[in-house]
């Protein structure tokens, strides 16, 4: 794409902005002040981060987090776009694909009969209390990594960057810590996490290819 950030601010914005939860904010983009430069880089990747997500709906603390890496180091300076399952729908499906025209098949076709075998597996081996709603709730997750699966690959070749979802994230920003969010994690493990993610953008900054799945 020759205007990456105009067409993936289509996409991630696509939907109407929805209320979220107490203690999380709804975000599509993270974007770095605006800086009129046209330095060189060591490397020629896109200085674009894709993180995969349910929904918009992202912890205050994980979203500040991601802010302050984004204004605070300019010279490394990533635009986050945020999409959820609704905006990778979007993307694969209401898009045409002249160079992979049966993308939207395999997808459809793929996650269908993933879905009926998971199903079967489930009444087979009756996990937890082997209730409907739960093993639904499998299916749903198994059916969705298959799509975003799909979805790192298109977004890459379109647009390259790099892709990770939000638990990636989160596991990267916590730095081993067991607290469950940002927000009950100790300073110490949170400064650890920030200087993590920090130096992997510094490496993503110098990267030689166009692509990166993390």
């Amino acid at each position: 794409s020759l205007f990456p950030h105009c067409a993936l601010r289509r996409w991630v914005q696509l939907e109407k902005e929805r209320e979220c939860p107490e203690g999380s904010e709804y975000v599509t983009v993270i974007s770095p002040p605006n800086i009129v430069s046209e330095r060189e880089r060591e490397g020629k990747i896109p200085q674009i981060i894709h993180i995969s997500s349910p929904n918009n709906c992202l912890p205050l603390a994980t979203i500040q987090t991601l802010r302050d890496l984004v204004h605070q180091h300019i010279s490394q300076a990533f635009t986050i776009y945020i999409h959820s399952s609704d905006t990778m729908d979007n993307f694969l499906f209401q898009r045409e694909w002249n160079i992979f025209p049966q993308v939207k098949e395999g997808v459809l076709c793929g996650s269908g009969k993933l879905n009926m075998v998971t199903q079967l597996a489930l009444r087979e081996v009756k996990v937890g209390n082997n209730s409907t709603e739960q093993q639904q709730e499998i299916v749903d997750k198994i059916s969705m990594g298959l799509k975003r699966d799909f979805w790192r690959y298109m977004v890459l070749w379109e647009y390259g960057g790099i892709t990770m979802d939000i638990d990636t994230v989160h596991t990267i920003l916590l730095d081993g810590s067991e607290a469950t969010s940002l927000s009950s994690s100790n300073k110490t493990s949170h400064h650890r996490g920030y200087n993590t993610m920090r130096k992997l953008m510094h490496q993503w900054h110098s990267e030689k290819s166009d692509a990166l799945l993390y």
